[in-house]
Formats: structure tokens, sequence, C-alpha cells
């Protein structure tokens, strides 16, 4: 009986150590960008409201944009470059 609640109490420590994990990351904006915040990695957030109030969302590496074609134009695999 004492191994099954014990068991049980370890499993809730275990599930609140991912939930709690899961809401930093999640507060964080999420994959790519709480990776990037966490490694300190330079970014730029794009984001695009559209007539319907539908809200696009993307995250892009300063690194992968080039700063030598004109604003809004695509480059390498439709990658959004801006004129920073």
């Amino acid at each position: 009986m004492t191994d099954l609640v014990l068991l049980i109490i370890d499993i809730e420590i275990g599930m609140l150590f991912v939930v709690g994990t899961y809401a930093v990351w999640a507060r964080l904006g999420g994959y790519p960008e709480a990776w990037y915040r966490i490694a300190r990695i330079e970014y730029l957030v794009h984001h695009v409201f559209g007539p319907d109030r539908s809200d696009g969302r993307w995250v892009y590496k300063t690194t992968d944009i080039d700063t030598k074609t004109k604003p809004a134009t695509r480059h390498r695999a439709s990658v959004v470059v801006a004129q920073l």
C-alpha cells in the first residue's frame, strides 16, 4: 500500500515539473521564440493582422534576414527579409 502511495506521489511531482516547464516555455513564446530568448539569440518577430482580424506571427533569426534587398521581399525558401 505504501509503495503505491509513494509511486503516485512521485508521479504527481514529476507531472508538476513537466507542467511547470511547459508553462514557462509557453509564456516565453513557444518554439522557436522561447529557445531564442533562453539562448540569447537575436531575432525578429513579424506580426501580420488581416482584414478579418486574424493574425499571423513569424519569428526569424537576424542572421537569416537579408538587408541588401528591398524591404519585405522573399529570400531563400520563402523567408521574409526586411530592411533594418
